[in-house]
């Protein structure tokens, strides 16, 4: 498959590799360039010829008045430039070191938080050893000065510049991006291959995904769980509220339906009214009623004898028979 991540993180391995000896360097350039700097701003302070040598102080040469910078020369404006530029370069320099082995160990492991570092330290010495180059070719410069500088701009531009191109596009390439579905090859004009001619990117897969696709993977998966539980809380929160609402009708319908269920004789108002503890007929002050007097027991009834019996029927078939108090008492009954 196309996919150059291989090949970049070969490159940003070789390009760490390469800004941790170009730090070295530069850190040893730049001291030495430091003190050589120095050395021809104390040069050329001391061939200015003062105004007034009574009054004229270290102070004046070091930090000249307005009309003392009119009568500077080129060489030592050149110089007073180079003398901040020089004092970056070698600041940067003790940076980009550190930012250098974080980039080795980034592109190692495929860490792309350490690259960032190396971003900035090293774009800032590229410009600066370039411009500090450049400013020496202004003047009139030889000896090991004109190999120092030529030095540096090729370590800078032709050598550190297209190395931090690289380790940009292999960062990007961390990111996701930069990925292809094609093949490395073309096959051919429509021809079929056979099965022993199959590209070894369509027949060999690694058992492991890449470590940034697998935390690729496990991040969308975590970021799909995460939005499945939002969802089911949501539906859980709505159908609790739904519950609720079910539940304060429900219970509103009852109270409703007691109310209706008691309504006392008050023209269809409930009656409220309720004694006063002064009144009479509150209940504390009602008299005690006197509980009734218990009945006496009933006498067990008497078992009627057989002449009893036959006379009652006798006289139920008979009733003209009866005489004439008890017949008038059973007519009244009946």
């Amino acid at each position: 498959m196309a996919d150059p991540l291989a090949c970049l993180r070969g490159a940003a391995i070789i390009v760490g590799i390469w800004n941790i000896i170009y730090a070295c360097i530069q850190i040893g350039v730049m001291g030495w360039q430091t003190q050589e700097v120095k050395n021809l701003m104390g040069y050329w302070e001391n061939r200015e010829i003062p105004d007034n040598a009574l009054i004229y102080s270290d102070f004046k040469a070091r930090f000249p008045g307005l009309y003392g910078l009119y009568t500077e020369t080129p060489e030592r404006r050149r110089v007073n430039a180079m003398y901040p530029i020089v004092i970056i370069s070698l600041i940067l320099a003790i940076a980009h070191l550190p930012a250098s082995c974080m980039l080795l160990y980034g592109a190692i492991k495929r860490r792309r938080n350490w690259l960032w570092p190396y971003f900035f330290t090293g774009m800032a010495l590229i410009i600066m050893s370039t411009a500090y180059a450049v400013l020496w070719w202004s003047g009139d410069v030889f000896t090991e000065q004109l190999v120092m500088s030529v030095a540096e701009f090729v370590m800078s531009i032709a050598l550190s510049a297209p190395g931090w191109i690289a380790v940009v596009f292999f960062y990007i390439r961390l990111n996701g991006q930069l990925q292809s579905g094609k093949p490395a090859t073309r096959g051919g004009s429509g021809r079929r291959r056979s099965q022993n001619d199959v590209p070894t990117w369509r027949t060999e897969w690694p058992d492991q995904p890449p470590p940034e696709l697998g935390r690729k993977l496990r991040r969308k998966s975590r970021e799909r769980r995460e939005k499945d539980m939002r969802r089911l809380e949501k539906e859980s929160e709505k159908i609790e509220r739904e519950r609720r609402r079910v539940e304060r009708e429900r219970r509103r319908e009852e109270e409703e339906r007691r109310a209706r269920r008691y309504q006392p004789y008050n023209n269809g108002n409930v009656d409220y009214y309720v004694p006063r503890p002064q009144e009479q007929s509150f209940p504390w002050n009602s008299p005690v009623p006197r509980q009734p007097e218990p009945e006496p027991p009933r006498a067990p009834p008497r078992k009627k004898t057989a002449a009893e019996v036959i006379e009652n029927l006798y006289y139920e078939h008979y009733p003209e028979d009866m005489p004439k108090e008890v017949g008038a008492l059973r007519r009244e009954q009946h």
